[in-house]
């Protein structure tokens, strides 16, 4: 029973630093403005349920700032960890890519050429850049079909048709062929 009193003294009287049940450390009336890491900055909506919270809970600033803290490093932790498996997502495809039997090995440069040619013919900049940004371009899919239009499409020429009839044709009777 002797624990329990002291247990209940020690948390009437708050406990060190973060304790914040003592008069002299507990919440300000208002926040004053938090700091982040440069690059980060605060979102308004989390911001609008943390100070709540954070006031709730008898914060003081530096401990309301030890939390954010802890918040913006596991959140930059897993976004270099997404980072980090989307990049070997994408290098899997390129392997994937390279070693396919009928678009890659030996065939590789030509099959991404007729692609690069599809694109320029009938994609725009910004369809080049989404696929260069997200790593679809190294889709073993995306690759087989880009080669397929850039065949269809076939090579850039010229049918400049055949030679007319010999001698000159007055303007109706180039325009009205049949009247004659």
């Amino acid at each position: 029973m002797t624990e329990n009193v002291e247990d209940t003294k020690e948390d009437e009287a708050g406990a060190g630093e973060g304790g914040a049940r003592g008069a002299a450390e507990s919440a300000p009336e208002k926040y004053e403005n938090f700091t982040f890491p440069e690059g980060v900055e605060a979102d308004a909506k989390l911001m609008e349920g943390f100070l709540p919270a954070a006031k709730e809970a008898n914060l003081t600033q530096e401990t309301a700032q030890k939390f954010l803290d802890l918040q913006i490093a596991g959140a930059q932790a897993a976004a270099e960890a997404n980072t980090k498996a989307w990049e070997s997502t994408v290098e899997g495809w390129k392997k994937s890519t390279a070693d396919d039997k009928d678009i890659g090995g030996d065939k590789l440069k030509e099959n991404e050429d007729l692609g690069k040619k599809a694109l320029n013919a009938l994609g725009t900049p910004e369809l080049s850049k989404i696929l260069d940004d997200y790593g679809f371009r190294e889709h073993i899919e995306f690759v087989r079909f880009l080669a397929e239009v850039g065949r269809a499409i076939g090579d850039d020429t010229q049918d400049v048709g055949r030679d007319g009839p010999a001698g000159e044709k007055d303007a109706a009777a180039t325009m009205f062929p049949d009247q004659n």
